[in-house]
């Protein structure tokens, strides 16, 4: 029980690590509706789960440290992630890049817009890689629960607090899923959204940056 409370509440920091907040934050600016927002928090953290279950398994077949060697690995591919997501949210915008010609009678025009992520069917499935990525790195949270969970419980056991601890990332990305789009999209002017879509993805380009030289 007090295991089960444990993993919830691990789970539930772990979101909030800030290199989550920043993936998951260049989506949300281009999140339509809360629906989306829900669905773009549980992708994540779906995404999220599958390496975490997968450093589980590892761990049956493995040393600890072994795999620990590898996450500076991971955080230089967390940190380019970042970076690629911070310019496409600054390009979508700015509207910098990629054009289509539209014809108008006998005229014909081009114009520039974002496309990679220019539609909601698009985030879902970005957000889920991100999640799997993510959970290659910064694991600090999964690996606590694991030492504690060695010797104690089962593997069933450990994959059923894996799943609560799935719980506890998904409840805390979706608090703060609704606690950054719901003001957005009830207040926010176009203006408004440009400058902080701009401003997150310019952080995330910075934050991306110092992982890679690991200055955090």
């Amino acid at each position: 029980m007090y295991l089960s409370l444990l993993a919830l509440a691990l789970g539930f920091k772990h979101a909030y690590d800030a290199d989550h907040l920043l993936a998951v934050s260049n989506f949300l600016i281009k999140s339509p509706n809360m629906t989306s927002t829900v669905f773009m928090g549980l992708s994540w953290a779906l995404g999220h789960m599958i390496t975490a279950g997968l450093l589980i398994m590892l761990l049956e077949i493995t040393l600890l440290d072994v795999i620990v060697s590898f996450f500076g690995y991971f955080e230089i591919a967390v940190g380019l992630m970042l970076i690629f997501l911070g310019g496409l949210s600054i390009a979508w915008e700015t509207k910098s890049f990629h054009t289509h010609k539209h014809e108008h009678e006998n005229t014909t025009h081009t114009h520039s817009h974002v496309h990679v992520l220019n539609h909601e069917r698009h985030l879902h499935p970005h957000l889920f890689t991100a999640g799997i990525i993510q959970g290659l790195a910064s694991n600090d949270e999964i690996l606590t629960l694991i030492v504690i969970s060695l010797g104690v419980i089962t593997l069933p056991e450990m994959f059923l607090n894996l799943g609560i601890f799935t719980t506890g990332v998904a409840l805390g990305m979706l608090t703060f899923g609704f606690t950054m789009s719901y003001p957005v999209m009830r207040f926010g002017i176009r203006r408004v959204k440009k400058v902080i879509g701009i401003t997150v993805g310019s952080v995330s380009i910075l934050y991306g940056l110092l992982l890679i030289i690991g200055l955090v």
